[in-house]
């Protein structure tokens, strides 16, 4: 073995053949002895790689391994199991995969077996041919996809029609530009719709994985009529082969799976969202984690794409959500290593805005002035307006809100894709146990609001309103998109009705099973479905603006670039002494010194339908 990357309180160890070294450590006068041994690669060897049904073959590890049929169960299967062999018996004609999982290391090795149909040695009773029965359809786990051709994926991708699909299993961070899984080029093939494997197998419960599902299988019409083609990138982790039995398993029985390797990494017909970059795969935040916490001193290939050494130290790491370092999930799900937490108060404060309001409906999770965001937050969390800032969450909405504050300032921002459940697919650790304290700064560095555009605003929205008319039909301005709040699920907020000229969007799908963006096709449906025009500006709102701020950024991560966030949303307008319609479609207002709900007669009109009681 060899010691590489050494530093003063670590050093990395690279085996290079089988045998035991020892480490010595030596510190002043003490000294430390650590005994290494290095195992060899686990290699598989068959005594013939094709049997005829009935027939034996034997398997032989060179170490200890778990043995494993991943694929063609009904075709062969396993006996006399031991630490380092195992008899494979053909049963029927097809092709089996045996998997050796080596039981120390985790390395695994799989070796296919073609079982050819066994030989009929009696004589013929009647010469005529006796059609052969239809075959039963085998369970998903045992469905074994045909290899499409590169001319049938190629015909796909030149010729898209409704009876057939390209359909990417890869990651959303590859499909959507970034290069992953070692690939020359980030992107999909031209006219793929993301099916990501990860959504299938992630750590989520079953009842919200099978919902997201549903949702995102309607939005694509995933359906038994179609004839699907099904690609990936590399061969290691069966990814469009999960997919495909994952499309058996609902109908669907036309489905091809094919390897892009070559055609991604020579990047004709690659396509990708110019946006791509608005989130971080969690390789790339992995590789900044340990090198700003000294678990590395090198960049990888990935992270050097979009930054340089230099600009680790301008990097800030946060972990958003709402509650302190003890109510949020930082001590106790964890964090990424080396990641401050900035609670969702910091820069949105629940304040009383409104006094004059009953006490317990009075308080706003309204955004705290950009400025005071510029002059007091940033410089507590040494955010300068060079900083370069990764936001992290379990939940996309605060990862959102807090790029639409810092993106309005000028600073280079990030969300890390796919949440949390990225992370942890990936087999990352996080940290549980520490507190990173932000290292403040005396000033961020500009006293300009260098974006403030980034969110739309009141002016802006009661501009829209006023340009669109009160039904908001003519979209001349734009289109208003929001929750209808006729019936409020804000435990802190009473007022009921709707914002005049808004559009609820129903069965919209802005976010995937795994928290990472929806494809911008399914995002443009959904607007087209509820008769929005996409062609013109989009505004999203909600309640506070946290689902809006998701929604918007999401959106402009897949190049809708037309759709902004709200950036106080229904309870600041409620709560202001707007115009809203309620629920018998009356243009009604609260008056806050009445505090009662009064129409444009000044009568008072307020009832449990419009103002929630006590």
């Amino acid at each position: 073995m060899k010691l590489t990357s050494k530093k003063a309180k670590s050093v990395k160890v690279k085996g290079l053949k089988k045998g035991t070294a020892v480490v010595k450590a030596k510190a002043g006068s003490q000294t430390k002895k650590v005994t290494i041994k290095v195992l060899p690669v686990l290699t598989v060897k068959a005594s013939a790689t094709t049997v005829e049904a009935g027939k034996k073959v034997t398997l032989k590890s060179n170490n200890s391994a778990k043995w494993s049929i991943t694929a063609g169960k009904d075709v062969a299967k396993l006996s006399s199991a031991k630490s380092t062999s195992v008899v494979v018996t053909g049963v029927k004609a097809g092709t089996v995969t045996v998997k050796a999982t080596d039981a120390k290391t985790g390395i695994v090795k799989s070796v296919k077996i073609k079982v050819t149909a066994k030989k009929d040695t009696t004589d013929p009773v009647d010469p005529t041919p006796t059609p052969d029965p239809e075959p039963d359809q085998p369970d998903a786990d045992d469905f074994v996809p045909e290899t499409a051709t590169t001319e049938e994926v190629e015909a796909m991708m030149n010729d898209a029609d409704d009876k057939t699909e390209l359909v990417d299993a890869r990651p959303q961070e590859a499909y959507a530009g970034w290069a992953l899984q070692g690939a020359k080029n980030g992107g999909h093939l031209k006219n793929a719709v993301l099916y990501s494997a990860r959504w299938l197998d992630f750590s989520i419960s079953s009842s919200k994985r099978e919902k997201s599902l549903k949702n995102y299988n309607t939005a694509i019409d995933l359906n038994a009529d179609k004839t699907y083609i099904i690609y990936d990138y590399t061969d290691k982790k069966d990814e469009a082969v999960n997919v495909a039995k994952y499309f058996y398993k609902q109908g669907v029985k036309n489905v091809k799976v094919y390897n892009a390797k070559d055609m991604i990494d020579a990047g004709t017909n690659v396509e990708s969202y110019k946006n791509y970059d608005r989130f971080l795969p969690s390789e790339i935040v992995k590789n900044i984690s340990d090198y700003k916490t000294g678990n590395t001193d090198s960049l990888s290939s990935l992270t050097k794409s979009v930054f340089s050494e230099a600009d680790m130290d301008k990097i800030v790491l946060i972990d958003v959500s709402y509650g302190n370092v003890k109510e949020s999930s930082y001590l106790t799900t964890g964090h990424v290593p080396g990641a401050v937490h900035m609670n969702t108060n910091t820069y949105e404060r629940p304040r009383s805005y409104t006094p004059e309001k009953r006490e317990k409906y009075s308080i706003e999770y309204s955004l705290i002035p950009l400025e005071e965001m510029r002059d007091s937050i940033c410089p507590e969390y040494g955010i300068t307006k060079d900083s370069i800032v990764i936001g992290m969450s379990s939940d996309g909405r605060p990862i959102a809100r807090l790029g639409y504050m810092l993106r309005s300032l000028g600073v280079k921002y990030y969300g890390m894709s796919g949440l949390m459940n990225a992370w942890n697919y990936n087999g990352y650790q996080l940290d549980n146990k520490n507190v990173v304290k932000p290292t403040s700064v005396d000033s961020f560095g500009s006293d300009k609001i260098a974006s403030p555009n980034e969110l739309a605003w009141m002016d802006e929205v009661k501009d829209m309103i006023s340009k669109n008319g009160e039904d908001g039909n003519n979209h001349t301005a734009g289109t208003l998109v929001g929750g209808d709040s006729i019936s409020s699920t804000y435990s802190y907020h009473d007022l009921l009705g709707k914002v005049p000229g808004s559009f609820e969007a129903n069965g919209m799908y802005f976010e995937n099973a795994d928290g990472t963006p929806a494809m911008k096709e399914v995002i443009l449906a959904g607007y087209e479905k509820n008769g929005i025009p996409t062609d013109k500006s989009i505004i999203q709102f909600c309640g506070d603006g946290w689902g809006a701020a998701r929604e918007a950024y999401n959106a402009q991560s897949v190049d809708i670039n037309n759709v902004r966030a709200w950036g106080e949303g229904w309870v600041v307008w409620a709560n202001r002494g707007n115009w809203f319609i309620d629920y018998a479609g009356r243009k009604v207002k609260y008056d806050k010194y009445l505090d009662e709900v009064v129409d444009e007669s000044g009568n008072i009109v307020t009832d449990a339908k419009n103002r929630k009681p006590e």
